[in-house]
């Protein structure tokens, strides 16, 4: 079951861009500049290998829930942008 989410929640987001992704960072720059300028709250994590993407997912998740946040998790390099 999916709850609606306050329009000021914030949001936790796991990267996870995989190897060789040379345009992560320009793409981690973008996401933040863009929830920076819509003054959003927000909290990135970069997750480089797929090892700690789970536990990273976990600490993301339950911050989520006890802020009434929004969970997210990217896989940066299929996103398209300007």
């Amino acid at each position: 079951m999916f709850h609606q989410a306050p329009d000021k929640a914030p949001i936790f987001i796991v990267m996870n861009p995989g190897s060789g992704d040379r345009d992560a960072d320009s793409r981690e720059q973008v996401i933040s500049d863009a929830l920076s300028r819509a003054g959003r709250t927000f909290m990135l994590w970069r997750v480089g290998k797929s090892s700690g993407l789970a536990d990273t997912a976990r600490e993301a998740v339950r911050l989520a829930r006890q802020q009434e946040g929004i969970f997210l998790i990217l896989k940066p390099h299929r996103l398209a942008y300007n």
